[in-house]
């Protein structure tokens, strides 16, 4: 990239053109006008995108996504709570990880069971390779509480592979009498 420098320029810098002034206004020669279109497109394709002459975001589209992978920081967020089984429960969405990932989230659990005598134990975050990691057991719960535990755990290995991932926990009692919020981020090392 370079600054214009036609001779019509002033110190790098474009010029209006003013007739009564005799200034006649900064002329673009091709190789100036071909060297912002080489990095704008430049930029563009080395964020994975191909160049779409109807798409007049892309350059923007290009910035956010070499922004994100610089940082490669994303955020997990869910409240969303399924029984996988009578005994198993699915603990917020989907997140995608890849090997070298640090997961680093926090779940948290509410819960309003009465007298009963329930329990909530072995969160597990399930990856990719079938590997899982317990956090956490709280036995014989009763009445209204809450409670967390953060998981901070590294994805990596020889044997690992990108994927999907997410929590999941055993429980008794009725689902509904629980409520989970997962949130943290996963991010390179």
């Amino acid at each position: 990239m370079h600054k214009i420098d036609t001779p019509s320029a002033v110190n790098g810098n474009f010029v209006d053109k003013n007739v009564s002034a005799g200034v006649p206004g900064t002329i673009c020669d091709a190789k100036w006008l071909n060297s912002v279109q080489n990095e704008i497109c430049n930029t563009i394709e080395a964020a994975g995108i191909t160049l779409d002459r109807q798409d007049d975001t892309q350059l923007n589209e290009a910035i956010k996504k070499i922004a994100d992978g610089a940082n490669d920081r994303r955020v997990v967020s869910s409240t969303s709570k399924s029984a996988i089984n009578e005994d198993w429960c699915k603990i917020g969405d989907n997140f995608h990880v890849d090997p070298g990932d640090v997961v680093d989230i926090t779940v948290e659990v509410r819960y309003d069971i009465g007298d009963n005598h329930w329990t909530v134990k072995d969160f597990r975050l399930i990856l990719p390779s079938s590997s899982y990691q317990v956090l956490y057991d709280q036995t014989g719960i009763r009445g209204s509480g809450y409670f967390s535990m953060r998981c901070v755990y590294k994805y990596s290995g020889d044997n690992y592979r990108a994927g999907n991932a997410y929590f999941e926990c055993f429980f008794t009692g009725d689902l509904t009498q629980y409520s989970f919020s997962v949130n943290g981020t996963v991010s390179k090392s």
